[in-house]
């Protein structure tokens, strides 16, 4: 064996080419260490144990391609050269052949892997702060923890069906079958790498965390709950699941290699090479009588009718070979499944979201994400198999020796590329069609399918064409075959910008990256796309005929139509790129700081001056929906409300806008402004309760190449902007300021002006008259917020106008679409809903949510401010949101729960969810409570509007559904909740969504379990006409003024610990035990139950708990038993008796405590 393994590897080692391998491994690892990471949050470094794991787990994926390219060139080596009957008839001993055969593709593979990984730790050392020390454990452990057994069970798996088929095409077949396997088993099994934030229970993760086999999940399972400190400092552990699916999968690949061992045969199948004819075949020949009629032909080599049957012949040829193959068919059964199981997943959606319809878009833009990067493996393969197919053959030389030319050669390879790539196009169009009926909506876009052909299909037609052109430059097959992998991933991926290749034009052949909008269609990226596809197609076409022509070049230049066909081509593909990257808008990352360095520092000491404030906006918006822009012009009344006189005002206008004008009147003077930001210094100061005008306009306008703004997408059909964004701002808006943090540094900009502490001075609320005219395209209707004024039609053009009833936060937003409307009258309120036609289904049932919400909030908490509350869809090209509410006007994204089928299985009513919590903004932060930018302040905005939304699903559905939704969005926090410094929730930062989101929630419930809901929204209702306009802006500890008010003083230290305290609760069961006495049955426990205060670092301090607690006793015949146990010194210890035998157990089921772990306190008797 020993001889075996150093011949083998001595096969390697002798090649140039791998070493050249390596070292283009070792420069993408070092790339990727030095420059990219996979952690979201600043505040767990990239060089945390936590960071380098996920890095070096992912980076182990890659053991796939490895793993499958060195067994597909050295496993059936001897088949390929025909040299496998010498071989086999040799003295050679079973074991010893596969195992050196093994250990040869395992540590090559390992190699590759070990040399990226060394690469990736070197980056990462040379781009780490100064003085910080090198842990060599921390980047060994994950290597030898993830990358070497994956790599083992790879190796084993694409090794056992190299020597149970002898069939090289299927060793490249399983390789993509362990992708997609490993993709369709997390999608089944609740994986946390594929929920997408969602949280997943307990034994999902579970089961996620002991199958996963290249053990991501485990990892994920055993730090789900880690905090900030232990994901910077901890490793994990070999223990638990983790210990369990490491050895799991190394006996299933010791399994696979012992199935490998016994089914192994060194025989020839005589099928595979042509055997001999049977006797009765023969004897049929040898009595045939053949008779042959012979004519002399003179072929006319040079014709152009030849050249064009040769190429009809041999892309025929090339064709059924590859449709025909099982390896194909193989391919297309594992790419529709994986497809399918995608579009399931997006119908579906998960816990959190009800099943979407199965509409054509969707089914168009799941293929559209997954099936182009899927398909190139398939082409990547097959084009190396067309390429060399004769070479391997030994067919070559002969038919080197006839008139057929390269360039028809190639042609007809990348025809056959193409065939394959319309066929499993239309394959994926069936099984979109097919989920379409299934799920009962065949509402079927033929036309939006057949857009597939150009948004994905030509791609990679290109990708054919580029993977042929490369193969055929290069003499060494596999040295061609790698060279191909790069150039396809250069020119399809951005992974390109790993070789410093970072301008568009460089991705060629890649596929469609937008998204199909319903309301929208493709918009203007459709006609980019169409222009990056003809310098794609010619480039592709120009890169395949100057690698056909290259051994004949004299020749072809000396005849004039194929140096005018090349001239044309190269003329084409530069006409091209010239005008793609002439009207590209490249972001300069270096220039926007550079501009956000010098607002800063010219402009920060205004933060400190006074600045007169906005009391009236008077304006008028002109869209121009078709033409992708729009034009705003208007005036404001600043008023001086401050103590001081003000002798200079800063006056800023949005980065992205142009034709900037506007004009300044102070008393009798005018100031003049054309720039975006401008310091005016007056001439006569603004004296206290003084007012100055401030008219003004700015335009802006988008397109495909320059790209558009999620909240500033005005789009053809279902335009929405955050105008206000865009509306000049007056003083320093430090907003603007660098974030980061060695970017400051950098540029000595000392440090970023903090978030307004919880206990600073108090601002009074600055809210604004807004009367607002939109106009837009004759067809559409233009949405504002306020009330309605008057609607008319003038030059082509439909006007409406918008005009407040009370005073409003300076926030608005607009639209425009097509819209349906339907409006309904109640109780003197106007319910209007403007929406898509196409999506009327739960148009009805949001107008009854509406109604439900309105009387919920106005007999809680107070009158409504508007006459009109109005719905407002808006297209797909809006992103961020599932819906966000302005005064009177909520708007909704179109692909998120406006359309969701409310009757699929799990009958999840999330337009109520949407109508609760978006309308009950109109109380919580949008027109009447409008806390000032600082600590706490989103607290008293989503907060709020989450415990409306729970106690309007309590109203509709009962407790088991707030039980429901409560457990889900403690799932949330928790999973959130390591990432970033946590603060008490009176004191939560904005952007700690999970906290003011979920965290929320769960101590709303909680609050509401202790002293009651009618307690809860008598305190949310003196709140609410104390601190409204024109009041002073509220702070978060208003709010528990009211509660303290409103509740019994035994109450107020929880109440603290709700909202004051980062507060955790852990409860085990260390002992039940049951016993019948008579007729009943008694249950021993002994219960822990732990109390702790946490830093927001992860630092727990234990504290006394002498409450209560709830055990419920699920008994014989699913009936359910509730007791309430004092809590002593943290622990029960008491006997509970029950009518029936009990099963379960289950601690604190109705979540009036705030768990510290996801995982269920439920014990089996």
């Amino acid at each position: 064996m020993k001889e075996f393994l150093i011949f083998e590897t001595s096969v390697y080692l002798k090649k140039l080419w791998f070493y050249a391998l390596l070292a283009a491994t070792g420069a993408v690892g070092l790339y990727i260490g030095s420059s990219l990471s996979m952690m979201s949050s600043p505040d767990v470094s990239k060089y945390a144990p936590y960071s380098i794991t996920i890095m070096v787990g992912f980076l182990g994926l890659i053991t796939i391609l490895f793993t499958t390219l060195t067994a597909a060139q050295m496993l059936l080596r001897e088949q390929e050269a025909r040299f496998s009957l010498i071989l086999y008839t040799s003295p050679l001993q079973k074991r010893h052949y596969l195992a050196s055969r093994f250990l040869v593709v395992l540590g090559v593979s390992i190699l590759y892997l070990f040399v990226l990984n060394l690469g990736f730790t070197i980056g990462q050392q040379l781009s780490s702060p100064k003085g910080s020390s090198f842990q060599a454990w921390w980047y060994l452990q994950p290597f030898l923890l993830f990358v070497v057994p994956n790599t083992l069970f790879c190796t084993s798996a694409v090794c056992t069906v190299a020597w149970l088929t002898k069939n090289k095409p299927l060793v490249y077949v399983a390789g993509l079958f362990i992708y997609i396997g490993y993709m369709v088993m997390l999608i089944f099994s609740g994986s946390p790498l594929l929920v997408r934030g969602m949280p997943v229970s307990a034994e999902a993760m579970q089961i996620s965390a002991l199958f996963d086999p290249f053990g991501l999940s485990a990892f994920f399972q055993q730090t789900n709950v880690w905090s900030v400190t232990q994901r910077n400092s901890e490793l994990i552990q070999l223990t638990g699941f983790m210990l369990e699916n490491r050895a799991l999968y190394i006996v299933v690949s010791c399994g696979l290699l012992a199935l490998s061992m016994i089914t192994f045969t060194f025989s020839v199948d005589e099928k595979r090479r042509g055997g001999a004819k049977s006797k009765s075949d023969n004897a049929a020949g040898d009595n045939a009588v053949h008779i042959s009629i012979y004519q002399r032909l003179e072929p006319a080599v040079d014709s152009f009718l030849y050249h064009l049957r040769t190429l009809v012949s041999l892309t025929a040829l090339n064709s059924r070979t590859v449709l025909k193959s099982t390896p194909f068919l193989l391919i297309a059964l594992g790419l529709g499944f994986y497809v399918s199981m995608e579009i399931y997943g997006e119908i579906e959606k998960g816990i959190r979201l009800p099943e979407r319809y199965a509409t054509t878009a969707l089914m168009v833009n799941v293929i559209l994400e997954n099936f182009p990067y899927l398909c190139l493996p398939a082409l990547l393969f097959y084009s190396n198999e067309l390429v060399w197919r004769s070479r391997n053959a030994r067919f070559s030389v002969i038919e080197d020796a006839t008139p057929v030319s390269e360039s028809v050669q190639m042609l007809a390879a990348w025809l056959a590329l193409g065939a394959i790539v319309l066929v499993l196009t239309g394959w994926m169009i069936a099984a979109g069609i097919i989920f379409q009926i299934g799920y009962r909506y065949p509402h079927i876009d033929w036309v939006l399918y057949l857009h597939l052909y150009f948004f994905a299909a030509l791609p990679l037609v290109c990708s054919a064409g580029v993977a042929v052109a490369v193969q055929r430059f290069i003499p060494n097959k596999y040295v061609g075959l790698v060279a191909a992998l790069l150039v396809m991933v250069i020119s399809t991926t951005s992974l390109g910008k790993l070789f410093g290749m970072t301008h568009p034009l460089t991705r060629f052949t890649a596929a469609f990256g937008g998204e199909l909008s319903e309301m929208n269609g493709w918009g203007d990226y459709a006609r980019v796309f169409a222009w990056k596809m003809l310098f794609g197609a010619a480039l592709t076409l120009l890169l395949v005929v100057l690698v056909g022509i290259r051994t004949s070049v004299r020749q072809t230049l000396r005849k004039p139509l194929p140096v005018l066909g090349l001239a044309s081509l190269l003329s084409l593909t530069v006409f091209t790129a010239w005008y793609v990257a002439n009207n590209l808008a490249l972001p300069n990352n270096d220039a926007e700081l550079t501009k956000q360095q010098l607002y800063e520092q010219q402009y920060r000491h205004f933060q400190y001056l006074p600045q007169p404030v906005i009391t009236d906006v008077q304006t008028t918006v002109e869209l121009f929906p078709s033409r992708t822009s729009y034009h705003v012009s208007g005036t404001y009344t600043l008023c001086n409300k401050s103590n001081e006189a003000i002798d200079s005002i800063l006056i800023g206008f949005n980065n992205e806008t142009g034709g900037i004008a506007g004009i300044l009147r102070v008393g009798e003077a005018e100031y003049k402004l054309s720039s975006c930001n401008t310091a005016i210094y007056l001439r006569k100061p603004l004296l206290p309760s003084e007012t100055a005008t401030l008219e003004f306009s700015f335009a802006y306008a988008w397109n495909g190449f320059r790209r558009h703004q999620s909240f500033n997408a005005i789009v053809e059909n279902g335009a929405f902007m955050r105008i206000s964004r865009y509306f000049p701002q007056i003083g320093y808006q430090s907003e603007n300021e660098i974030t980061d943090e060695k970017e400051r540094t950098q540029r000595n900009l000392g440090k970023i002006t903090p978030q307004t502490v919880l206990d600073a001075p108090r601002e009074m609320n600055h809210f604004i008259n807004l009367d607002m005219t939109i106009s837009t395209d004759s067809n559409q209707t233009a949405i504002g917020v306020g009330e309605t004024v008057k609607e008319w039609q003038a030059s082509g053009r439909n006007f409406v106008q918008y005009k407040t009833s009370a005073p409003i936060p300076f926030r608005f937003g607009i639209s425009s679409a097509e819209y349906t409307i339907q409006k309904m009258a109640h109780k003197g309120i106007s319910i209007e809903v403007y929406y898509h036609p196409a999506h009327h289904e739960n148009v009805q049932h949001l107008i009854e949510n509406a109604k439900h919400t309105l009387d919920y909030c106005q007999k809680n908490f107070g009158a409504s401010p508007f006459r009109t509350i109005r719905f407002a869809e808006v297209s797909a090209f809006t992103r961020g949101f599932n819906a966000t509410a302005y005064p009177a006007t909520i708007f909704m994204a179109e692909n998120v729960t406006f359309h969701a089928n409310l009757k699929g299985d799990k009958q999840q009513d999330v337009i109520n969810e949407l109508a609760g919590h978006e309308l009950s903004h109109e109380w919580w932060g949008n027109s009447q409570i409008s806390p000032d930018d600082r600590e706490g302040a989103a607290m008293l905005t989503e907060t709020l509007a989450m415990y409306t939304e729970l106690m309007l699903v309590k109203k509709m559905y009962g407790e088991k559904r707030v039980q429901e939704n409560v457990r889900l969005h403690h799932g949330l926090y928790l999973n959130e909740r390591g990432f970033q410094p946590e603060q008490a929730l009176i004191a939560t930062q904005s952007q700690n969504t999970h906290q003011h989101y979920s965290k929320g929630l769960v101590v709303m419930y909680e609050l509401c379990e202790m002293i009651g809901e009618e307690a809860v929204n008598k305190a949310l209702r003196n709140f609410w006409q104390k601190h409204s306009y024109p009041s002073s802006a509220p702070v978060s500890t208003d709010f528990l003024v009211e509660l303290y008010a409103v509740s019994n003083p035994k109450y107020h230290a929880a109440i603290d610990d709700f909202f004051k305290r980062i507060t955790t609760f852990d409860f085990s069961i260390h002992a039940a035990s049951v016993k019948k006495i008579g007729t009943s049955y008694e249950v021993q426990l002994d219960i822990s139950a732990d109390k702790f205060y946490e830093d927001g670092m992860g630092k727990r301090t234990k504290a006394a708990f002498n409450d209560s607690l709830d055990i419920e006793f699920t008994l014989e015949g699913e009936t359910i038993h509730i007791a309430r146990l004092p809590v002593t010194d943290n622990c029960i210890k008491t006997t509970v008796k029950v009518p029936r035998k009990p099963v379960t157990i289950e601690i604190d089921p109705r979540m009036r405590f705030l768990h510290s772990s996801t995982n269920d306190i439920l014990t089996r008797l």
